[in-house]
């Protein structure tokens, strides 16, 4: 479905965290536009930089979800969320923001990922998640 291309990579925003302590989770009245290095961010979007393309990631809140999340999402990479029990899975492949949507509608039917945080990616064509705190894997 995708492409994948080891020097893509997506887009790291600077957020006023005030705005929201769950930027994740935020409708945007503009979207993000501070872009900055990976080491400055504090928000990640699914946009490729330069393209038309996204790299789809998803934001797991149930742990009753990872196993059929897994199995739906393979060759993603799966980091702890900033909130205990939850996780960010990355697609490491570059796709047509439909596909991502379409991908966000199945998850959002099949009640896999968070309603809100769902329509909310839908939206605003792109798909956000905070910064993780491990630096074993750059998004």
């Amino acid at each position: 479905m995708g492409v994948q291309v080891a020097s893509m990579h997506r887009t790291y925003y600077l957020l006023d965290t005030s705005i929201t302590k769950r930027t994740n989770m935020v409708k945007y009245n503009e979207l993000p536009s501070h872009i900055v290095p990976y080491e400055q961010c504090n928000l990640i979007g699914s946009a490729v930089p330069d393209s038309k393309l996204h790299m789809p990631m998803f934001d797991i809140d149930d742990p009753a979800n990872l196993e059929y999340m897994g199995l739906c999402l393979p060759g993603a990479v799966w980091i702890p969320s900033r909130t205990a029990g939850h996780w960010h899975a990355y697609i490491q492949c570059a796709m047509p923001w439909t596909a991502c949507a379409a991908m966000l509608i199945y998850h959002i039917e099949m009640r896999t990922i968070d309603l809100r945080w769902g329509e909310a990616c839908l939206d605003q064509k792109q798909m956000f998640l905070r910064k993780p705190l491990s630096t074993e894997f750059i998004p």
